[in-house]
């Protein structure tokens, strides 16, 4: 404690501390003023240097004191309550206790007539009493910022005389007199053992006082209880009273209130704008609810008040009774979410009044979004002369309502150029957009000068471009490209009525120096064989080491679409050497691709390509597509129809063996194979098959003649065909074919040196073959020719039919894991490899 004595301050008796006196000295613990102390003054025990301590605890004022300077205590932050012993006091001037840690409750003198400006300002102040004015004509009892800012301010009560209230509201203010009130009791009538309550005029029902004087909410405080009742304002109320309701009147009456309504809220909002109205809605419940418009006395009705929650308070955007519903026509706020509330009330009729009894607010969460407008700008695609000013951009019909308009910093100038353009939509009711804006470009044409009109009459069979009717500048040049279609030739172009078609070079015609509006057409004819020959005769064929441009690919690409189209009279009067030019340009591509694998060749290989369709050249213009076909031939065991079918043409010969060929396309598009077995063939191809050396001798004067049957199947059907050696080589069978399938490799020897051919008809020698069926049951031996046999084997139950060719000369025959020896005792002996049974079958 710091104590100033007599002794140790002034001589004699202190009775004035001065101003300044104590000023920043910073003296810490607790501060007594002596009892004779009359004065204190201005700033005495100001602190206003941050960094000194100041005095703490509690600040006694003694009786003796009889005035105050301002700012006298300031900034003492550790003073945590003041108590005024005496009566002498007559005022508190400016900022006395500003920035004081005052807390809890200050009760203020009787003889104070005048309270300064911010004396209780920054504090922890809870509750304050002021003291009774004593003159009704003093203006100066209080001060409109004696507590300082309502926000800076901790104070739960203001606690004044009842005669003062009224002008101690009016002069805080409306955010301070909701915290104003006097002292009175509150009774119960007809309450039976409830006692009055002390409260707080113009403060709720749950305002309590405890021990140090500060009055505070009591959350937990409910009124008395009475069997079915409730407590209302007069004996007749409707609506009852609550705990936290404000205290306007000294008593409560015991009311029977009625039922409380259920109330319920719909969704709030979460959508893009899209030009329908978004619903909020309430729906309320009573059982005696009616619509107004047919209420009577004693039933129930809803009022509702509709209102945007906004930082300042707005009026109600809808209200009135049965208004549950309220529809959001438009966007609020796009950045955000932001609410709308509704206050709900439930109110009792009584004749022409509806009396509230029940009331409930609720806030919707509102988020309307912006929609993407509608923007497709109007601007001229063709020419524009740029000396008629900066060309015009509208909206079309059907666009988001707005304005669009061109970028001010851009610079309009003679070229092909893109410029910058913004939209901004029309605002809503509300001031704000529905729609965001937008922002594009366009590119206009401009030149410096006039601009004529160039129309293009397209003609069947063939194409011009540029087509239709465009712009032209003065003075400009536009190339035409004339194409044909497939089949035609360009017969005639005109311009303007003038024969130009001797100005055409390679497929162009070029327009110099426009200085006039002008038309253009074109004539086409069909191709003849000769117009054909001419066309394969002129392309280009990819040098050793240098690809194909694009222009060349192309033509090539277009001249096998030509070739297709031709009549079928056409396409054979046109040479064949004019067709292989085709055929081997077209190999020339790197796209396309022929191929051949197995024991065979073909003549040329480039006759495949008359299977390449109009629809596959058409693909192949784009060059990450591509085309192969393939010939692919490997050893088979034809099916039982097909081995019929050829035996039925064998008359005697013998089958060397026999082939699949296959011929396939390859298609490639986007990644994606389609994959095609060609069984026929636009026009037959000349295939070749090698004859091993060591059957091409036949037995000591005789000629043996190789042959193909082919096995084709169709529609169901098989049939066979024998197709004869187009070639005279030993060593080679050359047919002609364009049905593939099974091919068999047969021979036929006839005829002895010196006599007219003939087959010679072989020895007849009959054989024995003696079957081990290595575990199955015992199978006979049997006596057959040396031609062919027929045999069956019995394994394990399993009955198969198997056929055995061989010539008298043969000792050892192995056919599908089956081994026949043919033993110098003319007997045989057949026997089955591998250790499970399993049936067989074989030629």
């Amino acid at each position: 404690m710091y104590r100033i004595y007599r002794n140790t301050c002034a001589p004699g008796n202190l009775k004035t501390i001065g101003d300044y006196a104590f000023f920043d000295v910073g003296l810490g613990g607790t501060l007594q003023i002596p009892d004779q102390v009359t004065s204190i003054g201005s700033n005495a025990f100001k602190i206003s240097d941050s960094s000194l301590v100041g005095f703490s605890g509690k600040l006694t004022i003694p009786a003796s004191v009889e005035s105050l300077g301002s700012v006298a205590f300031s900034g003492n932050k550790k003073i945590t309550s003041v108590e005024f012993e005496g009566n002498k006091l007559t005022q508190i001037p400016d900022s006395v206790f500003r920035y004081c840690g005052l807390n809890g409750a200050v009760v203020i003198p009787p003889s104070v007539q005048k309270i300064g400006r911010n004396v209780f300002d920054s504090t922890n102040l809870k509750t304050i009493y002021l003291p009774k004015r004593t003159d009704e004509s003093n203006t100066a009892f209080i001060n409109s910022g004696t507590f300082g800012t309502f926000s800076n301010s901790k104070l739960t009560a203001i606690v004044c005389h009842k005669e003062d209230f009224s002008v101690v509201c009016s002069t805080l203010g409306s955010q301070f007199s909701k915290k104003t009130g006097y002292e009175i009791s509150v009774s119960f009538v007809n309450g039976g053992s409830a006692e009055p309550i002390d409260r707080l005029y113009n403060l709720p029902y749950n305002y309590t006082k405890d021990d140090q004087g500060v009055w505070s909410a009591d959350s937990t405080y409910r009124f008395p209880q009475i069997q079915g009742k409730k407590w209302g304002l007069t004996e007749n109320a409707v609506s009852p009273v609550s705990e936290t309701d404000i205290i306007k009147q000294e008593k409560l009456y015991p009311i029977s209130a009625l039922e409380d309504p259920v109330i319920t809220f719909g969704d709030g909002i979460d959508k893009v704008y899209d030009g329908e109205p978004a619903a909020l809605k309430v729906t309320a419940e009573h059982p005696m609810a009616k619509p107004i418009g047919k209420a009577k006395t004693g039933d129930v009705v809803f009022y509702y008040t509709w209102s945007w929650g906004t930082i300042t308070s707005s009026s109600a955007v809808l209200k009135g009774f049965d208004e549950n519903t309220y529809n959001v026509t438009d966007v609020r706020e796009p950045r955000f979410p932001i609410s709308c509330g509704v206050r709900v009330q439930a109110c009792l009729v009584n004749g022409t009044k509806a009396t509230p009894f029940y009331t409930v607010d609720h806030d919707f969460t509102v988020h309307l979004r912006q929609a993407e407008p509608e923007v497709n700008p109007v601007y001229p695609k063709g020419m524009t002369n740029i000396s008629e000013g900066m060309p015009q951009i509208t909206l079309s019909k059907g666009d988001t309502k707005g304005t669009i308009s061109w970028d001010k910093d851009q610079i309009f100038e003679v070229g092909k150029k893109e410029y910058r353009w913004t939209f901004v939509p029309d605002k809503n009711t509300d001031g704000n957009y529905n729609y965001a804006s937008k922002s594009g470009t366009a590119v206009l044409n401009l030149v410096d000068g006039k601009v004529f009109k160039a129309t293009v009459h397209q003609a069947e069979h063939g194409h011009i471009t540029p087509e239709g009717e465009f712009e032209t500048a003065q003075g400009s040049l536009t190339e035409f490209r004339i194409k044909p279609d497939a089949g035609y030739r360009l017969k005639s172009v005109s311009m303007n009525g003038r024969d130009v078609t001797g100005e055409i070079e390679n497929d162009v015609y070029t327009l110099h120096n426009i200085q006039s509006d002008y038309e253009i057409s074109a004539v086409f004819a069909p191709l003849s064989a000769a117009d054909m020959k001419k066309i394969a005769d002129q392309l280009p064929q990819a040098a050793s080491g240098k690809p194909l441009n694009e222009e060349e690919k192309i033509s090539i690409l277009d001249a096998k679409q030509h070739f297709d189209a031709l009549p079928e009279t056409s396409q054979e009067e046109v040479p064949e050497a004019s067709k292989k030019k085709l055929r081997e340009a077209i190999l020339s591509l790197p796209q396309v691709q022929t191929e051949v694998s197995g024991n065979l060749q073909l003549n040329d290989q480039s006759l495949l390509l008359d299977n390449m369709t109009s629809a596959d050249v058409q693909k192949l213009y784009q060059n990450d597509r591509s085309f192969k076909i393939e010939v692919v031939a490997a050893d088979t065991r034809p099916d039982r129809g097909e081995a019929k079918a050829i035996e039925g043409q064998l008359h005697g010969a013998t089958i060397y063996k026999n082939m699949d060929i296959r011929v396939i396309k390859t298609v490639v598009e986007n990644n994606k194979k389609t994959i095609e077995d060609l069984s026929v063939l636009r026009s037959p191809i000349r295939i070749v098959f090698d004859i091993p050396e060591e059957i091409r001798a036949p037995q000591s004067g005789a000629e043996r003649e190789f042959f193909i049957i082919r096995a084709h199947k169709a529609d169901g059907k098989i049939t066979a065909e024998l197709l004869t050696d187009q070639d005279d080589s030993d060593a080679t069978v050359t047919v002609d074919s364009d049905q593939y399938s099974v091919y068999a490799i047969a021979y036929k020897d006839s005829g002895i040196s010196g006599k007219d051919p003939q087959i010679q008809t072989p020895k007849e020698e009959r054989y024995e073959v003696v079957f081990d069926s290595r575990g199955g049951s015992s199978v006979p031996s049997i006596k057959i020719l040396n031609m062919v046999i027929t045999f069956r084997l019995r394994i394990l139950r399993t009955e198969k039919v198997f056929r055995l060719q061989a010539g008298i000369n043969k000792r050892n025959v192995k056919i599908n894991g089956i081994l026949m020896r043919i033993s110098s005792q003319k007997t045989g002996s057949c026997t089955r490899g591998g250790r499970s049974p399993q049936m067989w079958e074989g030629h």
